[in-house]
């Protein structure tokens, strides 16, 4: 873990932000607890370097709200990011940054 965070250097770049470039639609969730899926155009920040993203997300509602979960593609070069190569085990230059959002009612 420790290793993983050298090489994202997050003493530098603590934070990795998404920033939503226009609202989602979520209005096909109805009253319904059926899962459904949404694209969100937006702005992906990580070591310092913001490119555009779409997160692929899935939407559900819950007793308390709304829970959205889904994810990101990166390619760590896209970002200024070298995949650490540890010798007996190599980091794959591609990845998925994870998203889990609990909206309260």
């Amino acid at each position: 873990d420790a290793f993983f965070r050298r090489a994202l250097d997050t003493s530098t770049y603590p934070e990795a932000t998404f920033a939503l470039s226009q609202p989602v639609d979520v209005s096909m969730l109805g009253e319904s607890a059926d899962p459904v899926t949404v694209s969100a155009t937006g702005t992906l920040t990580l070591h310092g370097v913001s490119r555009p993203v779409v997160a692929v997300l899935d939407a559900q509602r819950t007793p308390t709200g709304v829970e959205v979960v889904g994810g990101i593609s990166v390619t760590l070069s896209d970002f200024g990011l070298t995949a650490p190569d540890l010798g007996w085990v190599v980091v794959d230059p591609t990845g998925t940054v994870e998203v889990r959002l609990l909206v309260g009612r």
